[in-house]
């Protein structure tokens, strides 16, 4: 049968998957860690980089997890993977670990895609303040939002300096 000789191989794959995944997870916590504290900002493009690495690692890796289950003609997601670890087990081979490890791989990555949207929105909330600042110090023209009595927002353009040097 092919799930005996594609066994050993997604036993591996997913078991540094999960390494991947791990790392990752740590990444985007050290991430989180840097932009709550604005003197350690200059280290975000080395952190962006490693992301992208691992990101890219996680790429390959679900390709070749979408090559075993085509093998097997198992539908490529979740349950195809679960119907995976099945028939292995019925094959005599034991999912346990595997199936563990898988398990924690998907939490992880549940996990990591809430923590990088989380510390997206801070980035973007950052960028904003600092293009704010900027525009104030150099004098630019600002779209100010006022609210009518009625509640109804009125944006106006203001385009004196507030700062002088």
């Amino acid at each position: 049968m092919i799930i005996e000789k594609t066994f050993p191989i997604a036993d591996q794959l997913i078991h540094n998957g999960l390494k991947i995944i791990q790392e990752l997870y740590r990444l985007l916590n050290e991430e989180a860690d840097v932009l709550k504290q604005s003197h350690h900002a200059n280290s975000l493009p080395l952190i962006a980089e490693q992301k992208q690495r691992l990101v890219f690692q996680l790429n390959q890796f679900s390709e070749q997890i979408s090559q075993i289950l085509t093998s097997e003609i198992l539908p490529n997601d979740n349950e195809g993977i679960n119907q995976y670890f099945s028939r292995a087990s019925q094959h005599g081979l034991n999912t346990m670990k595997l199936t563990e490890c898988w398990s924690e791989f998907t939490a992880l990555s549940k996990n990591c895609r809430s923590l990088n949207e989380q510390n997206g929105a801070s980035i973007a909330l950052l960028t904003r303040h600092v293009q704010r600042s900027l525009h104030i110090l150099k004098g630019k023209s600002q779209t100010i939002t006022t609210y009518e009595p009625d509640g109804s927002t009125n944006g106006s353009l203001s385009s004196r300096s507030l700062v002088s040097v």
